[in-house]
Formats: structure tokens, sequence, C-alpha cells
């Protein structure tokens, strides 16, 4: 599933995603060896009794079809349709899925101290009953049980991560909610609308283009809204932060922190070396492909993804845009985003 090409997604870099393996591997259940080998039994019968029945055209054509219909019966019966009516993941997957895809994001541009995980109880610092006003039980267990990033850092195109672990209690205020209530959001494992009492939003977007993230916590999906622009999704959610991380390791999202997070799927990349005084001779703008193939290089320079000396390569970066602001311009700076209202 490649959840980032779309004509409606607007963006400073345009958008991508190539699917990777990477992520939590998906459950299987298989059919228990006792009922295999019963079955077994029955295919081989039938087939012996068509055996039997040679010689006669009209039992030949019609036993074989007829052996044939038995055997999709079987294997219809064998399997079960999933009921939607539960979660499709509990509240302690959830949150592994999601400590799993914030770790990630530790090792390239999130400080990993600023991940915080909660205690086995869940957050006691949340309202016990402040998210249950307007939130289903579940999607209230879920958000006690998430691990949050208390960053600045940005997650996509202008937009920042929540953290409802240190969100002012106001927020749960159901006669105030800061939710949108607008959303019609769609659920594929439901087959229509979303349920809005299960759905709780991960990251925030703002101005034209961002981004906001909002889990189904009973469907295991993830809608993303364009603001001002179509909704995209929904996704299962490992599906999305499968993507989301090739995305990141492959620079088709090009972070910087304190700076809006470049979509840049559609700049190729430039197979030899970028000397910096090429980029200063631009007389464009900041933001044109041949600074986001130097800012690629500066990043593999500096170990980017598995060994990523983030410090090291945000001052390279920020001391070159600084030096250019005058003639170039800025890569435009992310806006401040309030950790203590979620706003």
């Amino acid at each position: 599933m490649d959840i980032f090409h779309s004509k409606s997604n607007p963006s400073v870099g345009n958008e991508l995603r190539k699917a990777s393996s990477d992520g939590v591997e998906n459950d299987e259940q298989g059919t228990p060896a006792a009922d295999t080998a019963e079955s077994q039994g029955e295919i081989e019968s039938r087939a012996d009794d068509g055996a039997a029945d040679e010689g006669n055209d009209e039992d030949d054509d019609g036993g074989d079809s007829a052996g044939d219909d038995e055997d999709c019966d079987w294997e219809e019966e064998e399997e079960e349709e999933e009921d939607t009516s539960i979660p499709k993941y509990t509240a302690a997957e959830l949150a592994s899925f999601f400590l799993d895809f914030y770790t990630f994001l530790g090792t390239l541009h999130y400080d990993p101290a600023d991940l915080r995980i909660p205690p086995p109880e869940g957050w006691p610092a949340l309202p016990e009953d402040g998210p249950a006003n307007y939130r289903s039980a579940f999607a209230t267990e879920v958000i006690r049980r998430l691990p949050y990033f208390y960053s600045n850092a940005a997650i996509h195109y202008k937009s920042a991560l929540m953290d409802y672990s240190t969100m002012d209690p106001k927020y749960f205020d159901p006669d105030d909610p800061v939710e949108p209530d607008y959303l019609d959001l769609y659920s594929d494992r439901q087959d229509g609308p979303a349920d809005m009492a299960d759905v709780v939003q991960i990251a925030s977007g703002h101005e034209s283009g961002g981004r906001d993230f909002f889990l189904n916590t009973h469907a295991g999906e993830i809608c993303e809204e364009v603001i001002r622009c179509d909704g995209l999704g929904p996704y299962d959610v490992r599906d999305w932060m499968r993507d989301m991380k090739e995305a990141y390791r492959s620079l088709a999202l090009v972070p910087c922190v304190g700076r809006v997070t470049i979509e840049a799927d559609r700049v190729p990349e430039r197979g030899d070396e970028i000397a910096e005084a090429e980029v200063r001779a631009q007389d464009e703008r900041w933001g044109t492909n041949l600074d986001v193939q130097y800012v690629r290089q500066v990043y593999r320079r500096h170990g980017w993804p598995d060994a990523f000396r983030r410090e090291e390569a945000m001052a390279v970066i920020d001391g070159l845009v600084e030096d250019m602001r005058e003639t170039r311009g800025n890569w435009e700076e992310e806006a401040e985003w309030n950790l203590t209202t979620g706003m």
C-alpha cells in the first residue's frame, strides 16, 4: 500500500512512499493438524468414489466437478469471518506498535530522551474520567497506555505529535473539546463511518497542507487529514508505520528539528558529491532540488539512517541556512508547538 501519493495531497516537496517489509509482524492462525488430517481423509474418500465411477461418461463429467465443489465448500467453511464488533488490536498491542515506531524516530531527528513510556498501570496524570466523557472506554484505555514524545520535532509536513501524558486537563473538558468534532472519518474494517468515540488524534497539523493524524482505536486504522484539502486513508496502523519508516529511511521525508519537514519523494537522487559552494551559488530561494539533495548527502555522511549523529548534522545544515538567509531566504521554521495544551 502506498500511502503517500495522492492528487489531493499538496506539500512543499510532494509525496511518496514505498512500502518496506519493516514493522510489526502479522499474527497468523493455522489450521489444527488433527482437523487437516481428518479433512484430507474426506477428500481422498471422495476421490476414490469418483475413480470407481469411471466408464460412465455422465457420472465422470459430473463427479469431478462435484468433488471440486465439495473441496471449495470445505475451504470456505474453514475461513472464519472477522468479528468487527471487537477491537482489531488490544490496547497493549497498539502501545507496542507505537513504542516500536517512536523508538525508530528516536534514532533519527527525535531525541530519545524525550520519549515517555507509561508505567504498567498507565499514565496516572490523565484524568480518570476526563477522556471517557467523550471517548469510548477502549479509546480511553489506549490513551492511557500509549507512549508519547514530549518534543518540538515534527512527524510530517507542518505536523507535531500529541502528548496526552502532559496535556492540560482542560483539554479533556467535554463541553469544550479541542479535537475537531466536524470530521467524518471512514473505516475500511467497519465498512462505513468511524465511530468518533473510538478516534484519538495522535498528531496535529497547522496551515494549508499540514497533517492531522487520527487513530481509530477500534479498527486499528490511521486516517490522515490534509488541512484545507482532502483526507487520506484509512490505513492499517502497521502499514502506516511501515511506510513512514521507509519514507524517512529513503529521505522522501526530509526533517530538520525546528524547521518544516520537506516532502521530497519526487526529488531525484544525486549520484555525485555536491559541494557546498554549488548550493550557495544558486539564485533561487531555499528549497530547490539541489538543496534537498545536499541535505540528504549531509545526513548520510553523518550516519543516516542507522547511526545518525543528529546534533552534528543539524549544526551543519543550520549554519549553512543561516548564512544564506540574506541571499536565498530561509528554510521555513516550524511553528512553536505548545506542549502543555496540544495546540
